[in-house]
Order: structure tokens, then sequence, then C-alpha cells
């Protein structure tokens, strides 16, 4: 999971996850507090796809913690 700033995301969005998935790390969330966005992505084939896409008080349940269930209202909070 990473967890964007002004100043991290290009790095975030592009050089980390190229790098993740190169190394075939099979899910790869990012938490966008400024926009209070949730994203999880699933590695398919080499590159990541867009899983699942939440924001504001949405509660969260995605693989591969499926059973895990975030309320991105504390998240933000």
């Amino acid at each position: 999971m990473e967890v964007l700033s002004p100043s991290s995301i290009r790095q975030d969005r592009t050089i980390k996850a190229g790098l993740y998935a190169r190394f075939a790390i099979p899910s790869y969330w990012i938490l966008d507090p400024q926009e209070r966005v949730f994203e999880a992505f699933a590695l398919d084939d080499g590159a990541y796809d867009l899983s699942h896409r939440a924001r504001d008080n949405a509660i969260v349940s995605v693989d591969p913690f499926g059973t895990l269930a975030i309320p991105l209202a504390d998240v933000w909070a």
C-alpha cells in the first residue's frame, strides 16, 4: 500500500507500480488522502489493472483480504 502525497504521486503511480509488477507483487493499493480515494490494483499478465475504487466514507473489502472491512472514514480521520 502506498499513501500518496503531492510530492510522491508520479513515483507511486508509475515507478513503484512498475517495480512491484516486475517482481510479481499480486496486489497494489493506493490511498490518496487529499482526494479521499482508495484504489486497489491486481496484477494481470505483468501489469496492474484497477480492480476496485472507493472514496469518502465507503467500507472497502478487497482481495487478498476479502474478509477484512476497512472503513475509509477511519482512515481519513
